[in-house]
């Protein structure tokens, strides 16, 4: 169970896995959070270590590889050594080790939140939404006036794309776990459009709307499932919804009509959506959301 400390100013440490060093939640949730954390001032030390480090007296933020990863006796030995821990499944699975050792179940979804709160009353759970990569926010939005281009950025096992589909799409691969070569950053800025219709696999359990953050950061619309998570965001009645799971004519027919809106008043009501979006998931609101996490 959570308890208040006597010292609010405790050092923040992010913990990741080795085995998950390269994927995206290490440099997500992990470097990144790190570095918003240090910028926003959330915390005077704040640093990121492996697994297996020796941490004392710490709020210790456990990405999603180190909370999977770590074993009893590393969780054991974390508490053993004053620390108290924010344990971050991200889009995976709480299991009960999480449960036995957590202080807190970090949420980076409105549906997780919500399932959590219900799945385990007896811990406190916080929300910390996802940022957009920092490296897409340095490029700023694209020109209101770009010709209408649709993108989709991600790992290709998360997309539901046909070839008719992918014939209008450029689809740009950005898979977890791999180096980077083409630095596909600055590219979400060239597209008014992303697309981000997903082939949803049993391991999809709590998705953060990532994609609608980063379209919203490039000052894109998205063409997305309708889902809780997206629907949260953008309201139900968001002109640019295709069903959950959408069939090849459904998402052609949504392109078409993409393309007939483009300028037009949906597209006006898309944009202003995904501009109150984007207000929402700025480093400074990520940044109090993790502070008061720690506050708490």
């Amino acid at each position: 169970m959570w308890a208040p400390w006597r010292h609010r100013e405790r050092r923040l440490v992010f913990l990741y896995s080795e085995s998950a060093a390269r994927f995206g939640s290490t440099l997500m949730r992990g470097w990144q959070l790190a570095d918003i954390a240090r910028e926003q001032g959330v915390r005077s030390r704040v640093s990121v270590a492996a697994v297996g480090a020796r941490v004392s007296d710490a709020d210790v933020f456990m990405t999603k590889g180190a909370a999977a990863h770590a074993t009893p006796e590393q969780y054991e030995a974390l508490k053993a050594r004053g620390n108290r821990l924010l344990v971050d499944p991200l889009d995976g699975e709480v299991t009960d080790r999480m449960l036995q050792h957590a202080d807190v179940i970090v949420a980076a979804s409105r549906t997780a939140e919500l399932a959590y709160l219900d799945e385990h009353p007896e811990h406190r759970v916080v929300r910390i939404d996802h940022h957009v990569d920092p490296r897409v926010q340095a490029q700023g939005p694209g020109p209101e006036d770009a010709p209408l281009r649709i993108g989709y950025f991600g790992s290709l096992l998360n997309i539901f794309a046909t070839p008719a589909i992918e014939e209008r799409i450029d689809v740009h691969s950005v898979e977890t776990g791999t180096d980077q070569s083409i630095p596909w950053w600055e590219r979400p800025r060239q597209y008014p459009v992303h697309y981000a219709v997903r082939s949803w696999r049993p391991i999809d359990v709590h998705k953060p709307f990532l994609k609608g953050f980063t379209a919203a950061v490039a000052g894109a619309v998205i063409l997305i499932g309708r889902h809780a998570e997206p629907e949260h965001w953008l309201g139900d009645d968001y002109p640019f919804f295709v069903s959950a799971e959408p069939t090849e004519a459904e998402v052609l027919a949504a392109l078409d009509r993409l393309q007939e809106a483009h300028g037009g008043p949906e597209w006006r009501d898309a944009r202003d959506r995904m501009e109150a979006v984007r207000a929402r998931v700025t480093d400074a609101v990520i940044a109090r959301q993790l502070a008061a996490a720690l506050d708490g």
